[in-house]
């Protein structure tokens, strides 16, 4: 009749302190994962636009001389 006893006040709190630790690193891979994913996309160079389409409606001044 002990062993129920062992097992809620020993067993049980260690084997949720493990989930706890894989979960933790579990957590932390997915974050570190993730910061690389961000660092590699800030990394790509955007081209600057080769020109701008004006619309029709909107006048452009031209210097003259």
């Amino acid at each position: 009749y002990e062993l129920k006893g062992l097992a809620m006040t020993v067993l049980l709190p260690t084997l949720l302190l493990v989930w706890a630790l894989i979960a933790f690193f579990q957590e932390g891979d997915s974050w570190k994962n993730r910061r690389e994913l961000i660092k590699e996309k800030n990394e790509i160079e955007e081209k600057a636009p080769q020109g701008y389409n004006m619309p029709e409606d909107v006048y452009e001044f031209q210097q003259l001389g």
